[in-house]
C-alpha cells in the first residue's frame, strides 16, 4: 500500500483504505507484477492511475475499473460503491481477517491472537504464492525482526490449528517459506494484493480481505 499511499492526499488515502476494508482490491498502475485481475480470480478490483503514466487499463470486467490521479475521494468511494453493488450481485463472498482478529469466511469465522492474525493477513495478501518468512518476521516485527524462525514456526502452528475447520491449507515450502492455499471448496477466492491503514468513519475491516464466489 504504501507504494500508492504516496501517490495520494491524506483524504483519498482514507478513502482507499476504506475501500480495502470493505472487500475491493486497490493497486497501482501499471502493476509491479502480473495483472493481480483475471478471469479465474474475480474480485472487484479499482485500479490508480499514476499520474504521467501508461494509459489506463482496458476495462473488459465489470469487477474492474480505475480513476486517473490525482482524484478526489468522493470519486474513489463512488467508483469503490459500484464495485461492491456489482460484486453482491454476482454472489461474492468476502473472506478476511477484521480489526478484532477474528478471521470471517462468509459465516464461518476462527477467533486469532494479534500475531496469528498478522500472519494470515500476510498469508491472503499474497495467497497462492511463496511468503519467505524472512518477509513475514520483517513485517510483523518491523522495529526488530528475530534473528531465527522459531517464534514465527510456533505461531503459524497454531494458526493451522486455529483455521483446521476452513477452506486454508498453509504449506512450507522447504528453504523458500510459506503458501496458502485455497482448498478446492472454496478455489475461487483471489487475493487481495492491498493492505488498510485506516477508516473514514464507516464500518471497519483489517487488511488482508479476500472474496470467493
Amino acid at each position: 500500500m504504501s507504494n500508492i499511499a504516496e501517490h495520494l492526499s491524506n483524504e483519498v488515502a482514507s478513502t482507499t483504505c476504506w475501500v480495502v476494508a470493505n472487500g475491493v482490491a486497490v493497486t497501482l498502475w501499471p502493476p509491479d507484477g502480473p495483472t493481480p485481475h483475471s478471469p479465474d480470480q474475480r474480485r472487484p478490483i479499482l485500479y490508480l492511475v499514476a499520474p504521467g503514466g501508461p494509459e489506463p487499463p482496458v476495462v473488459g470486467d465489470d469487477l474492474a475499473d480505475w480513476v486517473q490521479l490525482p482524484s478526489d475521494a468522493e470519486e474513489v468511494q463512488e467508483r469503490a460503491r459500484r464495485l461492491m453493488a456489482r460484486a453482491r450481485a454476482s454472489g461474492t463472498v468476502l473472506a478476511y481477517v477484521d480489526a478484532d482478529d477474528v478471521l470471517r469466511v462468509g459465516d464461518r469465522l476462527a477467533v486469532l491472537s494479534p500475531i496469528e492474525a498478522r500472519i494470515m493477513r500476510i498469508l491472503l495478501d499474497h495467497a497462492g504464492s511463496v511468503v519467505s518468512r524472512t518477509h513475514i518476521n520483517q513485517e510483523i516485527w518491523p522495529a526488530k525482526a528475530p534473528d531465527d524462525f522459531s517464534i514465527l514456526n510456533n505461531r503459524v502452528k497454531l494458526l493451522r490449528d486455529h483455521i483446521s475447520r476452513l477452506p486454508f491449507r498453509i504449506h512450507t515450502v522447504r528453504h523458500r517459506g510459506l503458501l496458502l492455499e485455497v482448498t478446492p471448496s472454496s478455489k475461487r477466492l483471489s487475493p487481495d494484493i492491498s493492505r488498510s491503514l485506516g477508516s473514514p468513519g464507516e464500518t471497519r475491516r483489517a487488511p488482508g480481505e479476500q472474496q470467493l464466489h
